[in-house]
């Protein structure tokens, strides 16, 4: 019976993805391959919540009993969470064409004022803080396996945004970090 409950969890999750992109479609003309490509990207998001929410309930060896450890867990959950949302509050503000769903203009507010990829940092975010707050070591160790993923993604993602938005992304991405803020250095005198 659990298991239909966590099914119930993913079409749920599914629905609701879909509710938001029509949302954001809506009274306009979106090219079909994109919204496939945001589908699959939904479908694959959505089974990661669904690991991240159903792995660390598992039976598996846990990192310690301590109160610091979940603590830290739910903060960085909670800011991933907040992070991601004002970063998607800011994606929706603009215009995307063509299939790969290219921005239109370049976001450098909000978030993207200090990171290129807020969102997958706000997920890093959430898989690391949900899988401390549970001291679930299975989710520690696909860590490693999703970050890969998801900077592939990003890589793949700034291919595309240098060559549609050129000079003015590649120089965005000299002083932006991918999914940490550079730390300016200062300068010599």
């Amino acid at each position: 019976m659990p298991e239909l409950v966590w099914l119930w969890v993913l079409l749920f999750s599914l629905f609701l993805s879909s509710l938001i992109l029509w949302r954001y479609v809506k009274g306009r003309q979106v090219n079909l391959s994109l919204i496939r490509v945001a589908i699959g990207a939904t479908l694959a998001r959505t089974l990661a919540l669904f690991a991240v929410i159903y792995l660390p309930l598992i039976n598996q060896p846990r990192i310690s009993n301590t109160i610091a450890l979940p603590v830290i867990g739910i903060i960085l959950a909670l800011s991933g969470v907040i992070l991601m949302v004002v970063a998607l509050r800011e994606l929706m503000k603009i215009e995307f064409r063509g299939w790969k769903g290219i921005p239109s203009t370049l976001i450098t507010t909000g978030p993207y004022k200090v990171l290129r990829n807020p969102i997958n940092a706000g997920f890093i975010s959430i898989w690391v803080g949900w899988s401390l707050t549970w001291g679930a070591l299975y989710c520690l160790y696909l860590a490693p396996i999703l970050i890969i993923g998801l900077v592939l993604e990003t890589l793949w993602e700034e291919r595309n945004l240098e060559k549609a938005l050129g000079d003015e992304y590649k120089e965005y991405k000299g002083r932006v970090g991918m999914y940490l803020p550079k730390i300016e250095r200062p300068k010599e005198k």
